[in-house]
This record gives structure tokens, sequence and C-alpha cells, in this order.
């Protein structure tokens, strides 16, 4: 079965920056510090928003092993406690959005120590008028996969190069039969599903 593929060049300018620029004001916001002599950190903000976050603590496996919605309508301070649990590398996530803000932290001993830290993007996915449309910002340049199943299977995959900041892809369906669909969209070592019906 043939699904025909549509790119789309969108130039990055700054309407594209300003679209996020609240969503990054918001999260930069959001302070994480070392308790000193303690496995602890502390998450805090004084210059709380109208807007709600969702918080992940995440393990090396990317497994989440906390995760608590926060909706800003005050000041917010949260302390995570790593007694009890093994040295190793965890991951808080500060989601707003479709953006995220990934903190990496190394446990060892009795210290907590911050990594690196990152921003990274989730997917967008739109179906109307029979096409499906998808959206990424791509900021850390990684390849991407996508799968289409249906009843009888995977009916569509293909690997995408990392090579640009905007991926965007507009997939014809014209040709599917009408029933369920999952839409499998893969990169940064994380899987979204998108499911969607054609009648």
């Amino acid at each position: 079965m043939k699904i025909n593929i549509r790119t789309f060049a969108i130039a990055f300018s700054s309407i594209a920056v300003l679209a996020f620029s609240s969503e990054v004001i918001a999260i930069e916001n959001l302070e994480v510090t070392s308790i000193e002599n303690s496995r602890m950190i502390r998450m805090e903000t004084s210059a709380p928003g109208n807007s709600s976050f969702d918080i992940f603590l995440m393990d090396k496996r990317n497994r989440s092993i906390y995760q608590e919605r926060v909706d800003m309508g005050s000041s917010f301070e949260k302390v995570f406690d790593f007694t009890g649990f093994k040295d190793g590398t965890y991951t808080l996530v500060s989601e707003m959005e479709n953006m995220r803000l990934n903190r990496v932290f190394e446990v060892k001993g009795n210290e907590v120590n911050l990594k690196e830290s990152f921003y990274s993007f989730i997917p967008r996915f739109k179906f109307e008028d029979g096409r499906l449309l998808v959206h990424y910002i791509n900021n850390g340049k990684e390849d991407i996969d996508i799968t289409l199943t249906g009843g009888s299977g995977d009916l569509f995959s293909s690997n995408f190069d990392g090579d640009d900041l905007i991926f965007h892809k507009t997939f014809l369906t014209e040709d599917l039969m009408g029933g369920l669909y999952t839409l499998k969209f893969s990169a940064r070592g994380e899987t979204f599903r998108y499911d969607f019906e054609i009648n």
C-alpha cells in the first residue's frame, strides 16, 4: 500500500522563536540546585506564571520513577531526596506544552551534582482532511524513525536523517481503508504514539 509523503521547507525565523519564548522563560525560571552535603536537590521558582507544567524524575533507563503536575499560581518549591536511591544518573524533566528542559544529575556518595542540561521537544501530530501532519523541532539533530501501523501490521516505516532543525512532513492517506491507525515517532531514545481513525 502506497503512502505519499510531502515535505515542506519551513524557515526558522524570529516568528518560530517567539512562538516558544514564553515556554522557555517559564521553564528557565524553575531553578534547580543541589543541597550541600546531602543527597537532595531543590526545585523552586520565584517568578510564577499562569501556566501549568509537569515534573518527571527518570532513572538511567528512562523510566519514570516520580511524576507531578504543578499549577503555577504562586511560588513553588520542592525538595527531591535521593536517600535510599542507588548511586547513578537521574534526569529531572520539566515539561510545558511541547517543550522539555532536561537536567541530568549524578547521585554519588553524599552528593548530587548536575552533569548537563538540555532542551528537547515533543512532536505535534494532527489528522485532518485525509492528511496526517507531523511537526517536530529537532534541536538535537537526531535521526528520526517513523512507523505507521494498522490492522494488518506495519504499513510504512522509514528513517529520516536529522539534518534539519525543523522536521515537517505531511502523509497523504487517501489509499488507506477505513479503520484505526497508529503512528510511532522515535527520536532521542523516546517513542511517541499518535492514534487516529479513518472513516
